[in-house]
């Protein structure tokens, strides 16, 4: 493994670190187009650590080995597939790949305010009676490019996905993520 590619991807850690309590922050408003932003940023930050470990094990048999295992992992576990799922969607799509919903289960009715003179403002109709309950940003599933559908994950490394928001996920990949790196260490020239 490649040390240069150990610090980059450390780098890249670093920077999605960095972007979880904004991400927290954000998700207690009702700012989606903000918060989608923050979270689609992380998503991207995150997802680049496998390609650069990958880049960097390419030159030494046994890293190549060890990180095949690690890719394999990351295909096959829900949570993992769906948030590199999310990413290539967001990045190629167009679709909103989180809902706004308060929790009573109703979806709250945004209007993303195209047509007003703040082209970027949002406006949340909530109806009365619920307008004290609690609001959240909840994971929609994913359609990739061959049409294959990932509903958000329940389970992490499998184990029961305790937190299912975007922030749980979030905080559940950068536990994998830095485990990665420190292996992937013990494989550096």
């Amino acid at each position: 493994m490649k040390s240069s590619a150990i610090k980059k991807a450390k780098r890249r850690f670093r920077q999605a670190t960095e972007s979880l309590p904004l991400l927290t922050k954000l998700q207690l408003g009702v700012a989606i187009d903000d918060f989608e932003q923050a979270w689609f940023g992380f998503l991207g930050t995150l997802n680049s650590i496998p390609e650069i470990l990958k880049t960097g094990s390419r030159e030494d048999a046994k890293s190549r080995q060890w990180f095949a295992a690690k890719e394999r992992l990351v295909r096959t576990d829900p949570m993992l597939r769906y948030l590199f799922h999310a990413r290539a969607v967001d990045f190629h799509g167009d679709e909103r790949l989180l809902k706004l919903v308060t929790s009573e289960g109703t979806p709250a009715d945004v209007d993303y305010g195209f047509d007003s003179p703040k082209a970027y403002s949002l406006n949340l109709h909530i109806p009365k009676e619920v307008q004290k309950i609690r609001i959240w940003y909840e994971p929609q599933p994913v359609k990739d490019k061959n049409g294959n559908i990932f509903d958000p994950p329940s389970t992490f490394l499998q184990k029961d996905l305790f937190n299912r928001s975007p922030v749980g996920m979030a905080g559940s990949a950068l536990y994998f993520y830095k485990s990665l790196i420190v292996e992937a260490e013990t494989f550096s020239s």
